[in-house]
């Protein structure tokens, strides 16, 4: 601006120079004052707007770490998940250390049954299958008419998935009964009961055999003396057989032997010729 002064102040020697020189000078002065507010404003409104972006960028960074906060916060709340399931297979114990809760069986009411009929036992397996021996005892029975206990075994070895055991001859005296299963998984065992029933003599009892736990000396004491009865009826029947063919035999060879001596000696005929 103050570039222009000395150049109008040559050129305003005319009058009219002069006026339009202060015309020009008024219009510099105008102009310059309208740039400089001009100048202002444009500064003041790109401070505004510089503003606004910093306020902007501001606001953004505040969303984004809020955003990221909020990112950096779910992560946790999944973390729990992979430890309640990791820690799910310790809750099913296996093997060892097992409880009487975690092995045992559940049996079905027996149904009542005849002598030397057939009848089925059935059961619900809990925990690991395992392997089981099964009987049927009179013990700890109520109202067992026998005076001694009798425990009839039906099988040794027998796994809980079957759930079931065929009894195939009730073989046991008139009386109350039960099932005993007894399940081993060491170092726990487990003896399950069932519930009582009744066997009652039918029109057969043929099959009924002693199953006392604690039998007495007689029987062991006859069965030795019915096994020496027989074998003394064996040997008088071997002897009488021996000498009844000794006795052909002999009587064999005496009617047998004259003649082939005949026959075996020369004849007359046969001497002379000899001579």
């Amino acid at each position: 601006m103050l570039q222009f002064a000395p150049i109008s102040g040559r050129r305003g020697k005319d009058g009219k120079g002069e006026e339009e020189d202060d015309g020009d000078e008024d219009d510099v002065n105008g102009e310059g004052d309208n740039g400089d507010e001009n100048v202002s404003s444009t500064t003041s409104t790109s401070s505004s707007t510089s503003s606004t972006a910093t306020s902007s960028t501001s606001s953004n960074s505040q969303i984004s770490s809020f955003s990221t906060s909020t990112h950096t916060t779910k992560p946790p709340m999944t973390e729990p998940k992979p430890t309640s399931s990791s820690s799910s297979p310790s809750s099913n114990p296996t093997g060892t250390g097992m409880s009487a809760s975690d092995l045992m069986i559940h049996f079905a009411a027996p149904s009542n049954v005849s002598t030397c009929d057939s009848t089925t036992f059935f059961w619900t397996p809990v925990g690991p299958p395992t392997n089981i021996s099964l009987s049927v005892t009179n013990s700890s029975v109520r109202g067992s008419t026998s005076d001694e206990p009798i425990t009839a075994v039906l099988t040794n070895s027998i796994s809980t998935n079957v759930q079931l055991y065929t009894w195939l001859t009730a073989d046991v005296v008139q009386g109350w009964y039960l099932v005993e299963a007894e399940l081993t998984a060491p170092p726990t065992t487990v003896l399950a009961k069932s519930a009582p029933f009744f066997v009652k003599n039918g029109s057969d009892t043929s099959c009924v055999q002693s199953h006392s736990s604690s039998p007495g000396p007689s029987p062991t004491s006859s069965t030795p003396q019915d096994m020496d009865g027989g074998h003394g009826f064996n040997a008088s029947i071997l002897g009488a057989v021996i000498a009844v063919v000794g006795a052909l035999f002999i009587l064999l060879a005496a009617f047998l032997f004259p003649r082939w001596w005949r026959r075996a000696l020369p004849s007359n005929r046969k001497r002379r010729l000899l001579y």
